[in-house]
């Protein structure tokens, strides 16, 4: 085993970009990827989690005093018959790990044996295997891909959805052995049949060619003048494909109003809901915001009398869209009949406890008169969940029965308890129909629960979209896939971080991704799928779902709603950073991957290292996120997560004079490495805070200097390395002028006589500007730049002449038209690189107005995402390169 000083092979290289590009072609594979078992938020991928903990476990092989074993088997496994020096066996594990990163050489023999090798090789003289502690274990992929190399695992969670994830991964699916895949589908297939049983007739045909796949519901609002009561409809369009083109129209034919199936075309006139604000199609009259909530908080959110509008169906011709029919709604009316007696008679059996109270981040519905989790459901979609959980209590003892082994019958039981929860998540009324794709969109496309106003109910036990024979169908695949998949011992627990039943000193490694700030609200969003797992499979995991919410007290997230802020994240960090401090081998690494766009997040995290007694030894960001995933496509938000290398700290105090030094050193080496140099927008920021971890919490104190204000200097640091470039030449005189601006800005505004001044020295005619609209004199006759997207409404459709000019229009066609109104903008100057290095500095200097700032990082940051060109960082070289 290496000693203490002998760097881990993450300290000093890692192919971040390479595993980047892995992670995020990860995440459109689906069938059989461990992910699709069941829904968790901010997994990270698989082939970034094996490549970051084999590096955690690896010394670095070019270090003089790494262990000439591990050396040996480095050239006998990667370059075998040559005798390379140091520096190539370093390069060589790297490539490795790159090449071992996507998700199709997962199951490759040759790359699990050759990792195995190595871990053993670099692990006490290969004794035992070496021990991985991810404390924040979430939806298991750390743990998975250390068990996958050989590692001995301590996975474990507060979450007690969370901890089942990882129970079902790690330890009941290699339990069952061989063939579980196969039974699982055959005891779903019994559990559609009973199903059908039960559930069948409140799903009625409208005809033997006619199967109802899916049901298109709409919440309601009645019109204070008129008295007619209609659907909240946020969009007319039903398709919109090559293949299919179809809408709605919404008529008055008294004495209410007809709603058709219609060619496209022919839909309309227009929605009737608009940011919560409606609109009566019969009479014109607008319902603001206030009176579309009191309608429906009087009756709970509106899922219980929503109005069927239309059905898709299976027909032999293929699939058609229809109007709701007299037989539908008696179907639908009939489920309502039985939920009723089934609640008088089982008054738990459908999800009556309390949703996080209002104002809870993430929850949006409370407002509406959602107050129970039962309220998201439609009567119908309570009743055939309420059923399927009943069917599934049976399921272990119904396999037994049928001769199946005790550990497979228990995983078996507990994968339909799963299917279960999957298939509420297709079937609550917050399930949108995607008109591009004709397919129901699942409860959880983001990390939140908010209203939505016309939804999907996917038939259960229909063959269609949202199915669940599709539950079942892909939970088997993930079991199929992971058959076979060595391992060595893996303990899982349901505790908190900051008490891990472990021996000091005892871990290798800690790899571990704790929540990241406020980003996911952990234990409330997963109430969801936490009461129907009690109905479920409480009887096979009564140490796990007795209790009837999620704990949250010790919840590493604040809360507002909760009282909850951010001493509360950093306390409970820091206490799990010491624990993880503690369990740590003295010669072991642990690596904390964080991800937050506030530099508030960072502080906390920065000081619970830091009163954790630990320090940054290295900073890696992998781009694991797709920058069009739903959540991003409006929003700032980053894509690449940054992995802190972290060691028990050693450093003393140090003068704030020589961190300000060794900030400016770090960002600069760090933005020189960064994932193949095109980061930008937020990304590129993290990078920075990052790297002043790196410079900051090696010493115990630094007098005069607090970590607020060391960050602030990595922004600086920043601006000066992306605006540099820019001052020396290339930019426009206005453009120039508003990088000159932002440097020397009081509070946004500049005198009269020191904005001419500086005007004059960037070559602008600052009187033009003004009259322009692109620069405002204000009352106290004070300068500044006008709001960026006043100034693109003035300037019009056509590209500005001036850098800045084009750069607000891409900000102004984003805030109209969101990412898809920006696109065809983004392609016709997409090739202008000072614009976007005008962006990037304009976003690091924080000059600009919070609304301004969101638009900003959106736009680089879509530009990144689209690949168009190496980004601002590719130019910067490492200090002395």
């Amino acid at each position: 085993m290496p000693t203490a000083r002998v760097p881990r092979l993450i300290e000093v290289a890692f192919p971040a970009h390479e595993v980047g590009v892995a992670a995020r072609r990860e995440k459109s594979l689906r069938h059989g990827h461990p992910a699709t078992l069941h829904t968790w938020w901010s997994r990270k991928p698989l082939g970034a989690a094996r490549a970051v903990v084999l590096a955690s476990l690896w010394p670095d092989p070019a270090h003089p005093d790494c262990p000439a074993a591990f050396r040996e088997e480095v050239a006998a496994c990667l370059l075998p018959g040559q005798e390379p020096d140091p520096t190539a066996l370093r390069q060589a594990a790297s490539d490795f790990l790159a090449g071992f990163a996507p998700w199709e050489r997962s199951r490759s023999r040759w790359h699990q044996e050759t990792a195995r090798r190595l871990v053993v090789a670099a692990t006490r003289g290969g004794r035992e295997a070496p021990l991985v502690v991810d404390p924040f274990a979430g939806g298991g992929s750390i743990p998975l891909e250390a068990r996958r190399v050989g590692a001995s695992v301590f996975a474990s969670d507060l979450n007690p959805v969370a901890v089942l994830l990882c129970r079902t991964l790690l330890q009941e699916i290699p339990a069952a052995g061989p063939g579980l895949g196969r039974l699982i589908r055959q005891a779903g297939a019994d559990l559609l049949t009973a199903a059908g049983q039960a559930l069948g007739d409140l799903y009625p045909r409208d005809g033997a060619d006619d199967q109802p796949l899916t049901y298109l519901w709409a919440r309601t609002a009645r019109c204070p003048d008129c008295g007619v009561c209609f659907p909240l409809l946020s969009k007319l369009v039903l398709e919109d494909t090559p293949r299919r083109r179809v809408g709605l129209l919404l008529r008055p034919e008294p004495p209410g109003l007809g709603i058709h199936v219609v060619p496209l075309e022919q839909a309309g006139p227009a929605p009737t809901v608009r940011r919560s604000e409606a609109t009566c199609p019969c009479c014109g009259r607008r319902l603001g915001s206030a009176e579309v909530r009191r309608q429906l908080a009087a009756r709970r959110g509106g899922a219980a009398d929503a109005q069927l509008l239309a059905v898709v169906t299976a027909t032999a011709g293929g699939r058609r869209y229809r109007e709701a029919t007299a037989l539908d709604r008696e179907g639908a009316a009939r489920a309502a009949q039985a939920l009723t007696h089934l609640k008088a008679s089982d008054p738990g059996a459908v999800p009556d406890e309390q949703l996080p109270a209002a104002g809870t981040l993430g929850f949006s519905v409370r407002g509406f008169g959602l107050e129970r989790w039962g309220d998201l459901f439609l009567p119908r979609q309570a009743l055939a969940l309420a059923t399927l959980a009943r069917l599934v209590r049976g399921a272990e003892e119904h396999l037994l029965q049928e001769g199946a082994a005790v550990a497979a019958a228990h995983a078996a039981a507990t994968c339909l308890a799963l299917a279960v929860d999957r298939q509420a998540d297709y079937s609550s009324s917050l399930c949108r129909w995607h008109t591009t794709r004709a397919l129901v969109n699942n409860t959880f496309g983001r990390q939140a629960i908010s209203m939505v106003w016309d939804f999907a109910e996917s038939h259960p036990l229909a063959a269609g979209s949202g199915s669940l024979a599709g539950a079942i169908s892909w939970i088997a695949e993930v079991c199929e896939a992971l058959e076979g998949s060595p391992g060595a011992s893996t303990q899982v627990r349901a505790v908190s971080a900051t008490a891990l039943p472990l021996e000091t000193g005892s871990a290798q490694a800690v790899v571990t991704d704790p929540p990241h700030y406020d980003a996911v609200p952990y234990a409330d969003i997963s109430e969801f799928f936490y009461v129907w797992l009690r109905r479920s499979a409480r009887g096979l995991h009564p140490d796990l779902l007795d209790e009837p919410l999620v704990p949250r007290d010790r919840e590493c997230v604040p809360s507002r709603s909760g009282g909850r802020g951010g001493a509360h994240f950093e306390q409970i960090l820091a206490e799990s950073l010491g624990e993880i401090r503690r369990v740590l081998d003295p010669q072991g690494v642990a690596v904390v991957i964080f991800a937050q766009r506030s530099q508030a997040g960072w502080v906390a995290a920065g000081r619970a290292l830091s009163a954790a007694g630990l320090m940054v030894t290295a900073s890696w960001p992998v781009a694991t996120e797709m920058g069009g995933r739903l959540r991003a496509r409006n929003s700032a938000v980053l894509t690449t997560t940054m992995h802190l290398v972290c060691r028990p700290r050693e450093g003393q105090a140090a003068p704030a004079t020589e961190v300000h030094a060794e900030i400016a050193l770090r960002v600069q080496e760090r933005l020189a490495l960064a994932s193949g140099g095109a980061l930008g927008g937020l990304d590129a920021q993290a990078v920075a805070w990052a790297a002043a971890l790196e410079a900051y919490t090696p010493h115990g104190a630094v007098p005069g200097l607090g970590l607020d204000e060391a960050l602030e200097h990595a922004s600086r640091v920043l601006a000066t390395l992306v605006s540099g470039p820019l001052l020396s030449g290339g930019l426009d005189p206005a453009a120039l002028l508003a990088v000159r601006w932002a440097e020397g800005a009081d509070n946004g505004r500049l005198p009269r006589e020191r904005a001419l001044e500086l005007a004059a020295e960037c070559g602008a005619a600052l009187p033009d500007l003004v009259a322009a609209g692109s620069w405002r004199v204000l009352e106290d006759g004070r300068l500044t730049p006008a709001p960026a997207l006043e100034h693109a409404l003035r300037l019009g459709s056509e590209p500005g002449s001036s850098s800045l000019d084009r750069l607000h229009q891409a900000m102004s066609a984003l805030a109209q038209g969101g990412t898809a109104g920006m696109g065809g903008f983004l392609a016709d100057i997409s090739a202008d690189d000072g614009l976007w290095a005008l962006g990037q500095a304009l976003l690091a200097q924080r000059s600009l107005a919070p609304d301004e700032q969101r638009l900003l990082a959106v736009v680089l940051g879509r530009r990144a995402e689209a690949g168009r060109g190496r980004g601002w960082v590719q130019r910067l070289a490492p200090p002395g390169g």
